[in-house]
């Protein structure tokens, strides 16, 4: 378990450090590395030690003899008048304040004035404790600006008057629960946005925009806690990629005073990059995707993004392990270590359960490190700061960390890509069509110049993607759409036959639709039940370079037959159904069955058959073993062919080869 979380610890510190400025830092040049060396300020110079004595206003019962001093350059014994020796080191990268421990706990620290000046008061206990919260530390602010903030703070009276009791009883302050609790609190009020565990975000979604001239869009910002690479590839040209992008994410203060900006640039140049847009030149198939890892893209692109993550990680992590002295020791004797125990760390799965264990454990990777190689004195200073942290709880406060895990691991298991054509200077989204709705579309048997109409209807498919963030989970849902789309072009083209139509060319209008009129010719090609008199195609006018078809339905076939006697000489043997509709909506239905040979056209050529079935307009029914009768053709190409029922009153109807709701004459023959 501590190995995995060692490793989780890892990864995230070299995440953090490319994407904890999700804000502010979008692309990371191939030519701004890490450097190979971070340079020590001040290698090698011993602390200057003096004399100082402490005084703290308001507090008149405190046993300094009971204390000890703790700086950076090493421990000095209190005496009973507040006097002590204090070793400075030369250090202008961060001022860092003196603590003072009795028998092994904190009591209360402040960051001095100057080496002489050492009389304080409870704002600068307070500025020192509160500057020990790692979402505080991350802004940078200057000491001036935080006590501001801090004595606008409504528990600033009642944080005050806790210290005073606490120190006058010679307590320490942390152990007063009371007293933690409230500066805890305090701490979430003042940081804007300061996320806890149990925050619930409001749903939202991520899409690609793109216009028809093939400019496409995305978010430049998104309110998640990893960033997003969003890669587009050409799979047409060899998945040829363009430039890479990244989304900043949510928490990453965009401050160029910010301890996390400080962080970064202390290991990447170069960061900014608020790119959301590219246009698209070369025609071909398009893939859209957004990860946060690698799940796809080429490598220099999840190099790219997983370093930035990682940074996001990982300089969470180094803050909350170090909210004071991290800027001092990425200068000195650590810096290069830092540099690679970062770069080291890899994401793996943490969960709310876990999640504690693994910031404990994260921390002690960094605290390990830094113990081999900073001299004893430094060692002891950022160990207390470490005990420090576990008296105030620091990895309650290292929520938005969990959210950075929850975060990564949900993008990075998900279904994110959307598909995009870019062909004759236009970007269209995979396109359906509704022709495959009915079986006989695009067939039509008639009589001569009779008009058949097409009507289709084309949409574009249209993808977002919706976000929820619950308190321990992020859910991410692809969602599918079809949208009409105007103006695509399609041609219609005729192959042979004397048929006709009204356009060659017809545009989708506003609700994607599509109308062909055809007139059907009168001359016959061939009398072959299978095969068209005429035959038209209609194919896109757009996107001919496209390798895969634009629309699955299309290029489509338009067959036109003539209704003719030829036609149906093979087909009238065998079992048909006759309805004969009335005015008042009743009907009448004969069950038949007709022998071979077909009757050849005319009055007095006759067929021989058997009635099966009869089905009055009251819906009574009488079936037959055998009720003889005869029947014959009729009609014309130009008026279409019946089938009479010799029984007493002619029955009977119009040939059709599908069951039509209002059939012409009122009676229909189908065959079963």
């Amino acid at each position: 378990m501590k190995n995995y979380i060692s490793t989780i610890i890892v990864t995230l510190v070299a995440l953090s450090f490319h994407s904890c400025c999700t804000d502010c830092r979008e692309e990371i040049e191939q030519e701004n590395e890490t450097p190979d060396e971070i340079i020590v300020d001040n290698p090698g110079e011993p602390p200057v030690t003096t004399s100082a004595t402490l005084t703290i206003n308001g507090v008149s019962s405190l046993d300094f003899s009971k204390l000890t001093a703790q700086s950076i350059g090493g421990t000095s014994k209190v005496n009973a008048d507040g006097s002590f020796q204090v070793a400075q080191e030369a250090n202008e990268v961060e001022i860092l304040p003196l603590f003072f421990m009795k028998d092994g706990e904190i009591m209360f620290g402040y960051y001095p004035k100057s080496t002489t000046n050492n009389a304080i008061n409870f704002d600068d206990i307070l500025l020192f404790y509160f500057s020990l919260n790692p979402e505080i530390s991350k802004y940078g602010y200057t000491h001036e600006t935080l006590l501001s903030i801090i004595k606008a703070s409504p528990k600033y009276t009642e944080l005050k008057d806790l210290l005073a009791v606490t120190l006058n009883t010679n307590s320490s302050p942390l152990k007063n629960t009371a007293f933690v609790e409230l500066l805890k609190e305090s701490g979430n009020i003042m940081v804007t946005g300061k996320r806890t565990s149990k925050d619930t975000d409001e749903p939202f979604e991520f899409k690609f925009t793109y216009s028809r001239a093939g400019k496409i869009e995305w978010p430049n910002k998104l309110p998640i806690y990893s960033s997003l690479v969003i890669v587009i590839r050409n799979i047409d040209n060899q998945d040829t990629e363009l430039s890479p992008f990244l989304v900043n994410s949510k928490g990453m203060i965009d401050s160029p005073s910010s301890l996390t900006a400080y962080i970064y640039d202390t290991f990447f140049e170069g960061y900014r990059n608020d790119a959301n847009s590219v246009q698209l030149f070369d025609e071909g198939y398009y893939h859209l995707d957004f990860s946060v890892n690698q799940n796809y893209g080429i490598s220099e692109t999840i190099v790219k993004a997983n370093a930035k993550n990682l940074a996001n990680l990982n300089i969470n992590l180094l803050v909350t392990a170090f909210p004071i002295g991290l800027k001092y020791l990425l200068k000195g004797e650590c810096g290069n270590l830092i540099k690679d125990l970062t770069k080291s760390n890899y994401y793996s799965p943490v969960y709310e359960t876990n999640f504690v264990s693994y910031i404990k454990s994260s921390h002690d990777n960094f605290y390990t490190g830094i113990q081999n190689c900073t001299p004893e004195a430094k060692w002891n200073y950022f160990n207390a700061i470490r005990l420090i942290g576990a008296n105030l709880k620091i990895d309650e406060y290292s929520l938005e960390l969990f959210q950075i895990l929850k975060d990564y691991n949900s993008f990075n298991n998900s279904n994110n890509y959307l598909r995009l054509n870019y062909f004759d200077q236009m970007a269209f989204g995979d396109l359906v069509a509704n022709f495959d709705k009915d079986p006989y579309l695009g067939y039509y048997l008639g009589v001569a110049n009779s008009p058949y109409t097409v009507n289709d209807t084309i949409k574009e498919t249209v993808n977002k993607w919706n976000i929820s963030r619950a308190a321990s989970l992020t859910t991410i849902e692809k969602q599918t759409n079809y949208i009409p789309v105007k103006g695509l072009v399609f041609d219609v083209r005729k192959e042979f036959g004397d048929a006709t139509v009204n356009e060659s060319k017809v545009i989708t209008n506003s609700e994607g639709g599509l109308s062909f009129t055809f007139i059907n010719g009168s001359s016959h090609v061939t009398s072959n039940i299978n095969n068209p008199d005429s035959y038209f195609l209609i194919e896109p006018s757009f996107a001919k370079n496209k390798k895969e078809l634009v629309i699955g339905d299309y290029p489509k076939g338009i067959s036109m037959k003539l209704d003719s006697l030829e036609y149906y000489k093979n087909l009238i043997p065998g079992n048909w159904t006759n309805t004969i509709f009335y005015p008042d909506g009743s009907s009448e239905v004969y069950k038949v069955t007709f022998e071979s040979p077909s009757p050849g056209q005319g009055t007095n050529q006759f067929g021989s058959g058997a009635i099966n079935q009869y089905t009055d307009s009251s819906g009574n029914t009488q079936f037959f073993s055998d009720w003889p009768v005869g029947y014959r053709y009729t009609g014309s190409i130009e008026t279409g062919y019946y089938l009479i029922l010799l029984i007493g009153n002619e029955k009977g109807g119009r040939i059709y080869l599908e069951n039509k709701i209002n059939p012409q004459d009122g009676a229909m023959m189908v065959k079963d």
